[in-house]
């Protein structure tokens, strides 16, 4: 099959979406198909993520920046690749608050990435003159990819299917104007009617879009690449206390580690055996809420680091932190990083949302424990220091645990849905 990709978000920029994007791309040329890939240069993004596939596969088009200002109040280019996107709202003057929220209203329509709309468009009509997909794959967010896929469906009389990573309208996380979500969500409406099928990453978020749209939708879940992990499974941390980690990204008073740190503060000399350590971009909030319990010192902050890094560091934790939220609209959302910790196969602390998919598949995969209340987690952490000074260490889950979950495996049900979606649209 030839297969358009079009995805803003590849390799080799960094971030957890580059991560699903790259590895669907390489596990579709492994099963023979020819894909070619249209996607962005020059992103404020860290360029350490590994490509899996031939860089002539790839087009990297120029765009425009319309949050070039933005990037440049903030420090630059380089600075935000590092730091992200992260200005201290609280210490904002109101009108300058309010100017900036009718900005991204405005000129963030769908997305801050619609500069790349037109650059995309003329690299993809390009290369379908050239060489004809039997399909149009387009992954978001950006919601701007998929309405270049759209478009060039359109154009071309070529089907297409879309993946919501994360959903467009239905988004919790979005907050806009009542005037902009109105119009938001007749774009919507109008890009993903134009589709034979939709992608996204949970049964919750796929019955929340059957619900809408009257094609199939596929769960395809993220997963983890049995050879991105090292091959030693030695525990790094031999200090006597217990380290708890986190890699990537948290968002205050959605995904925040609260709990964690009051039951640190309720630990009393117990707590002096436990260090915790967050590693990505956007955490400097996580530092001021431990001072806030005077659990600071227990607390490391670092740099983001590379993909292949991080799944390093998550390797020789000795648990794993995760928040998957408090909502009930977060119920529906794996994150990412909930697979790569069952391929590094380290006991999951998951602190928030307990009656989520995250939650379910971490009792079900009996991959650690969900809790909410401080009490339940410093019992937890306790039982776990007692542990590893018995045995020292926290012995590694099962070799079973992540059974299923692989970029390969998902990506063969990928493939699958490809040729379900593509046989129904050529019989009806």
């Amino acid at each position: 099959m030839k297969i358009l990709f079009i995805t803003y978000i590849f390799p080799p920029f960094n971030a957890i979406g580059s991560v699903r994007t790259g590895k669907t791309a390489k596990f579709l040329v492994e099963s023979g198909h020819d894909v070619k890939v249209i996607s962005c240069a020059k992103q404020s993004l860290s360029k350490n993520l590994s490509l899996e596939i031939s860089e002539q596969s790839v087009q990297y088009t120029d765009w425009i920046n319309v949050n070039s200002p933005v990037e440049f109040i903030l420090g630059g280019k380089k600075k935000v690749a590092s730091k992200g996107y992260y200005p201290i709202v609280k210490n904002l003057p109101g009108l300058i608050f309010r100017l900036g929220c009718l900005y991204r209203s405005i000129l963030n329509f769908p997305d801050g990435q619609i500069g790349w709309f037109p650059f995309a468009k003329r690299s993809g009509d390009r290369l379908i003159q050239q060489w004809k997909p039997d399909l149009i794959f387009s992954s978001a967010v950006p919601y701007t990819s998929l309405l270049i896929a759209s478009t060039l469906s359109r154009k071309h009389k070529i089907p297409w299917i879309a993946e919501l990573r994360d959903l467009w309208i239905d988004n919790h996380y979005r907050i806009h104007p009542v005037w902009r979500r109105k119009l938001e969500e007749r774009l919507e409406r109008f890009t993903l009617s134009t589709a034979i099928g939709l992608v996204t990453v949970s049964d919750p978020l796929n019955h929340l879009l059957k619900s809408k749209y009257p094609i199939p939708c596929a769960t395809i879940t993220n997963g983890f690449d049995p050879e991105d992990y090292p091959e030693t499974t030695k525990i790094s941390f031999s200090n006597g206390k217990i380290h708890l980690t986190y890699t990537g990204q948290l968002y205050s008073l959605k995904r925040d580690p609260t709990p964690l740190f009051i039951a640190l503060n309720k630990m009393g000399a117990d707590a002096e055996k436990v260090r915790v350590h967050f590693y990505g971009r956007y955490l400097d909030f996580a530092y001021e809420y431990a001072r806030k319990y005077n659990v600071d010192h227990l607390v490391e902050i670092h740099e983001p680091v590379s993909h292949s890094e991080a799944l390093n560091i998550q390797t020789k934790a000795d648990v794993l932190l995760l928040f998957p939220g408090y909502d009930v609209e977060d119920q529906g959302i794996f994150t990412g990083k909930i697979f790569e910790y069952l391929g590094a196969r380290r006991p999951i602390l998951c602190i928030g949302n307990t009656e989520g998919v995250a939650a379910n598949l971490i009792s079900e995969r009996k991959a650690g424990i969900s809790l909410n209340e401080p009490e339940k987690i410093a019992l937890q952490l306790r039982y776990w220091i007692k542990e590893k000074s018995e045995n020292g260490e926290i012995p590694f889950l099962s070799s079973e645990v992540g059974k299923g979950f692989t970029r390969k495996e998902q990506t063969q049900k990928l493939m699958k849905f490809f040729e379900t979606c593509l046989n129904k649209s050529v019989s009806t």
